[in-house]
């Protein structure tokens, strides 16, 4: 008795979290609409809400090189508030827009260079500051992911 309500949990548990093994990224259009955690072959992985298809809503994925983004997706894609990690160890915080960074957001990279301002369509472009390695502080405005300078 015990065994079969066990087996009931088990399956009850699998069947509502949505769990998911593809090998093909279309396979995803195939998946029900809300929350999935779903593996790919080359050890990607993504856990949130999927929408007709898609990666929409809260979510986190995992890529095979051990890069890795938490938050907002849209049509696939990261869009809203979310952070990312790169395999070089840099990271960034803040919007997305269509997969890029975009809008408000900081940079950060592992010699201690630090960026925090504007970004358009994922480089640095507005009003920001800028940390160097060197610990210089640079503040003002940036064009096409470079300072301008007066």
């Amino acid at each position: 008795m015990l065994r079969t309500h066990l087996i009931a949990m088990i399956i009850l548990f699998i069947s509502i979290t949505g769990f998911s093994q593809v090998s093909n990224p279309e396979d995803i259009r195939l998946l029900a609409d809300g929350f999935q955690t779903i593996f790919w072959e080359n050890g990607s992985k993504y856990y949130g809400e999927v929408y007709e298809g898609e990666f929409s809503g809260k979510g986190t994925m995992v890529w095979a090189d051990s890069s890795f983004y938490e938050g907002r997706w849209q049509n696939g894609m990261r869009h809203g508030k979310g952070a990312m990690q790169w395999p070089d160890g840099r990271k960034y915080f803040g919007r997305w827009k269509y997969d890029d960074p975009h809008g408000k957001g900081q940079m950060e990279w592992t010699n201690g260079k630090m960026y925090r301002g504007q970004f358009d369509e994922g480089k640095r472009s507005g009003k920001g500051k800028m940390k160097y390695e060197d610990g210089i502080i640079w503040k003002g405005e940036f064009l096409d992911g470079k300072p301008v300078k007066d």
